[in-house]
C-alpha cells in the first residue's frame, strides 16, 4: 500500500510525495487532539513528549490551541518523519488564570483544506482552513 500526501518545501512550492508503506499509518490522516494539557496562571507547559519522530501524520498540520478564549497559539507542519516541526519544548502562559492547551492534528484534503478536530466553544476555530 502507499502512503501519499501533499508537503510545501521551504521555498513554499507543493509537491506530492509518495511512501511505500511498510512501517506507517496507511489508515489515513485523521483529525485528531494529540495532548490536552492544563497550564496554571503564569505556568510552564513542557512538550518535550511530543518533540520526536512518529507524533503525528506526516504531510498533515499540528496546531496549539488554548480553549478559554479559542486562541490560536502556533501551528506548524508534520514532517516525513511525524515530527512537529517548529513545536517548542516548553510554552509559558501570560495569563493568571488556569488554560487549557489543545495540541491538534488537522489533515489537508485533496484540495489544500485542512480539517481541523472540534473545539468546544470556539466556533473561530472549528472552520477548515
Amino acid at each position: 500500500m502507499n502512503y501519499i500526501w501533499w508537503h510545501k518545501d521551504q521555498s513554499g512550492r507543493k509537491r506530492l510525495v509518495i511512501r511505500k508503506c511498510d512501517n506507517c499509518p496507511c489508515e489515513g490522516c485523521k483529525p485528531l487532539t494529540l495532548a490536552t494539557i492544563t497550564v496554571d496562571g503564569h505556568g510552564t507547559a513542557y512538550f518535550t513528549e511530543w518533540l520526536g519522530p512518529k507524533i503525528g501524520y506526516p504531510g498533515a498540520r499540528w496546531r496549539l490551541v488554548e480553549t478559554s478564549d479559542c486562541y490560536l497559539y502556533m501551528s506548524g507542519m508534520i514532517d516525513e518523519e511525524g515530527r512537529l516541526v517548529g513545536l517548542p519544548e516548553s510554552f509559558t502562559s501570560d495569563y493568571a488564570y488556569r488554560g487549557i492547551l489543545l495540541l491538534q492534528q488537522g489533515c489537508p484534503d485533496e484540495f489544500g483544506v485542512v480539517q481541523w478536530p472540534r473545539v468546544n466553544g470556539c466556533d473561530n476555530l472549528n472552520q477548515s482552513n
